[in-house]
């Protein structure tokens, strides 16, 4: 059986899926790298710098995402590190993931 190309489109989606599911662990956001992602989605690191070609592009979709889908410990990473996409999320987002953490 012929295994099916993914398209583009797709293919950058299973990365940045990867990259939230990496981000959701632990310190995963902070510790964030393209080899990690790579590893994750199945994919070469130089097939993730393709779509993402800084890591600073990759974050800035990860943090996105996570504001979308309310995703309280990545975002509450990315207020540790002063992540400018965390810090202009909503207020009422900011504080459920500073709550989550149980930091006042």
């Amino acid at each position: 059986m012929k295994s099916r190309r993914l398209k583009p489109n797709d293919r950058k989606i299973l990365i940045l899926d990867a990259a939230v599911s990496l981000s959701k662990q632990g310190r995963g956001y902070i510790d964030l790298s393209r080899s990690n992602v790579a590893k994750a989605a199945g994919v070469s690191p130089g097939l993730v710098c393709k779509y993402f070609p800084a890591m600073k592009d990759l974050k800035k979709a990860v943090m996105k995402t996570a504001i979308e889908q309310e995703l309280l410990p990545v975002i509450a990473q990315g207020l540790a590190v002063s992540d400018p996409i965390a810090r202009n999320a909503p207020q009422e987002i900011r504080t459920k993931a500073i709550i989550a953490l149980g930091v006042s």
